[in-house]
């Protein structure tokens, strides 16, 4: 994977500040890894949001 970057400086102050596109699908990355999960981490994933919750 590669990640690209922008690369701004503010002369003014001397502050360099970076700023990456979004490359990453975070929609599509949470479904495969909820896809491949085991049914076990998720009925443990669901209990801790669950007691979080309440």
């Amino acid at each position: 994977m590669i990640f690209r970057a922008n690369v701004s400086r503010n002369s003014r102050k001397g502050i360099i500040t970076m700023a990456a596109p979004h490359i990453i699908d975070p929609a599509g990355l949470l479904g495969q890894a909820l896809t491949d999960a085991s049914p076990d981490l998720m009925r443990h994933l669901l209990t801790s949001v669950i007691n979080s919750l309440l």
